[in-house]
C-alpha cells in the first residue's frame, strides 16, 4: 500500500469523479504524471536499514505514468473475487481471514490476482 501512496496522491490531484464497475468496486482515475517512488540513494546495506524500508523501494527513482488508468479505492472483497473464482470461498475464515462478503480477499497468488485483473478488464 505504501508503494501506491504516490499514485493515489496523483488520483487526488486529478480530481476525477470515482466510478463504480460492474462488481461494485469504487475506482479512481490515475492521470498521466510524474512522481518519485522509493527512498534513499541505494538499497538497504544493513539489517537496521532493512527493517526501516523494503529493498524494492530503493533507491528512489522517478516514475512517469504515460496513460490514464483506474485503480480500486479499496481492497478486493471476498464476494467480488468469488464472482471470478467461486471455489475460492473455501478459504474464507481460514487462518484468521475474514469470513464476510465484504472482508478483503486473502490467499490469492500473484498469478491468480493477475488472472482476476485480466478477467475484470475483459468484463468491463
Amino acid at each position: 500500500l505504501l508503494a501506491l501512496a504516490p499514485v493515489l496522491a496523483l488520483a487526488a490531484a486529478a480530481r476525477a469523479e470515482p466510478v463504480k464497475n460492474s462488481l461494485g468496486m469504487l475506482l479512481v482515475a490515475i492521470k498521466p504524471g510524474k512522481f518519485t517512488m522509493g527512498q534513499g540513494d541505494a538499497p538497504p546495506r544493513s539489517r537496521a536499514e532493512w527493517l526501516q524500508r523494503d529493498e524494492d523501494q530503493a533507491p528512489a527513482h522517478p516514475v512517469r505514468i504515460t496513460k490514464r488508468f483506474h485503480v480500486s479505492a479499496h481492497e478486493v472483497t471476498n464476494a467480488q473475487y468469488e464472482q471470478f473464482d467461486p471455489a475460492h470461498r473455501k478459504w474464507r475464515g481460514q487462518h484468521g481471514a475474514s469470513p464476510d462478503d465484504d472482508g478483503p480477499v486473502t490467499f490469492v497468488t500473484w498469478d491468480e490476482a493477475a488472472a482476476f485483473c485480466a478477467w475484470l478488464s475483459k468484463k468491463e
